[in-house]
């Protein structure tokens, strides 16, 4: 071999030694910040829940349904009588817009948790015994809202409570005991 050629394969060798390095190199930094982006995405999860967990804009409508349904929730985990739930409504008919209103809020909630915009062990922990109270007092009526509305109405909070009772065991059935 003549010395020219000799360094051409040297100089070739070094780039492609260059070549490797450098997506080695590359490869770590993607890990690097693969990581760092996940603590990321997990920090902002949980700064989300929180905020959501704060933010109590159902309050004055969990105050109102209360007290129209008071006999009822007092009680704790009991369902609020569908008849009842109609005769209000036909009483003062924003009283069905306060319902969805707060009915919608769990779904959100729950959708939340489904799809990772939420910490499931965070809301778990704060609200797990207010989840499966509001979907078992509301149970009958979600019901019938599915029978002459949306059949889908409410499912992930739905899915969501009953998992939850299911894990906890916070609601039993009087009629199974």
């Amino acid at each position: 071999m003549k010395t020219f050629e000799i360094w051409s394969l040297a100089i070739q060798i070094v780039g492609i030694l260059a070549v490797v390095v450098t997506i080695l190199y590359a490869s770590k930094q993607i890990r690097i910040n693969k990581n760092i982006h996940k603590e990321t995405l997990e920090w902002n999860r949980k700064t989300v829940t929180e905020n959501e967990l704060n933010n109590r804009h159902d309050k004055e409508i969990r105050s109102f349904l209360t007290k129209k349904f008071q006999a009822y929730v007092e009680k704790g985990i009991c369902k609020i009588p569908l008849v009842k739930i109609q005769d209000a409504i036909r009483d003062e008919i924003d009283i069905q817009l306060q319902i969805h209103s707060y009915l919608n809020r769990y779904e959100r909630i729950s959708r939340g948790i489904k799809n990772g915009l939420y910490d499931r062990a965070m809301i778990i922990s704060a609200m797990k015994y207010v989840i499966v109270k509001v979907y078992f007092n509301y149970e009958d009526y979600i019901e019938y809202r599915r029978t002459i509305a949306n059949k889908n109405s409410w499912k992930h909070f739905e899915s969501l409570a009953k998992e939850l009772n299911n894990e906890y065991k916070i609601h039993t059935d009087p009629s199974e005991e």
